[in-house]
């Protein structure tokens, strides 16, 4: 069963000053965020966000003669219980001094996330 996609525009924003960077991966960039809802079980559970499941996937910039180790990463919540995913977060491998840092954003950006889906 695919999933439904949502988008953000805080994941947006972040998607944009990664492709002011890294412009030739926007065909990559673009069928991986695409292929999300049916590849909702792609990369690796991330620690640190309690009973969230949020899943870190690796992109090669094959563009700029960068593998899988030193590509993108994109943080993306996946929530089976409601049948959506929902990307969180995509960065440049090294961009953030320490995996706690990234945790850390991400757990900011879910904080931001949660609140505008709260009901008003």
């Amino acid at each position: 069963m695919p999933f439904d996609l949502r988008r953000f525009p805080a994941f947006d924003r972040l998607l944009q000053e990664t492709l002011k960077k890294y412009p030739l991966s926007l065909p990559n960039i673009s069928r991986l965020i695409d292929s999300l809802p049916v590849n909702y079980q792609e990369g690796e559970v991330y620690p640190g966000f309690g009973g969230l499941q949020v899943r870190k996937l690796r992109l090669p910039l094959k563009e700029y003669g960068l593998g899988k180790r030193k590509g993108l990463r994109l943080l993306c919540l996946v929530a089976p219980e409601k049948g959506q995913i929902v990307p969180l977060m995509i960065y440049k491998k090294g961009e953030f001094a320490s995996e706690s840092k990234v945790v850390a954003e991400a757990r900011k950006l879910l904080a931001a996330l949660l609140s505008e889906l709260a009901p008003r």
